[in-house]
């Protein structure tokens, strides 16, 4: 009997540890990835809004949609995010959309052809024209 139990090295048991030290890891990365997409969508969201809002007043003051649109790049350059040249929209009134894109910044799903765009978020944001501004003649 205590020969048996000298040449017991625990395979079974370092196998099974081995097996849970895997499984812990690769949920932790998805949870870790899962963070980071729901932040960058929120942040994207108040981003964009944020953006539009600044374009607006902006366009208040100069009546310059290329200027509007300069206040609204600042926002998002600031957070590495970009904004659709095309999306960008001024109307007479003074009134802002635009598309915002944020990448999220992610452990694994970067690295994923499959699922990289998951981790691209885009927003729409808006914003009415302050109040008390002339429209542009």
């Amino acid at each position: 009997m205590t020969a048996r139990m000298s040449n017991d090295r625990g395979d079974v048991v370092v196998g099974w540890l081995t097996r849970l030290l895997v499984i812990f890891a690769i949920v932790g990365v998805a949870l870790i990835d899962c963070v980071s997409v729901v932040r960058a969508h929120f942040g994207a969201q108040g981003d964009a809004d944020l953006a539009a809002s600044n374009a607006s007043q902006a366009f208040a003051v100069r009546h310059s949609t290329a200027d509007a649109y300069a206040a609204a790049l600042m926002v998002a350059t600031g957070n590495e995010e970009t904004i659709d040249k095309h999306s960008f929209r001024v109307d007479k009134a003074g009134n802002v959309s635009l598309k915002l894109t944020r990448t999220a910044q992610t452990v694994a799903l970067e690295h994923l052809s499959p699922l990289r765009k998951f981790g691209v978020i885009t927003s729409l944001g808006t914003a009415t024209a302050p109040s008390g501004s002339a429209a542009a003649p």
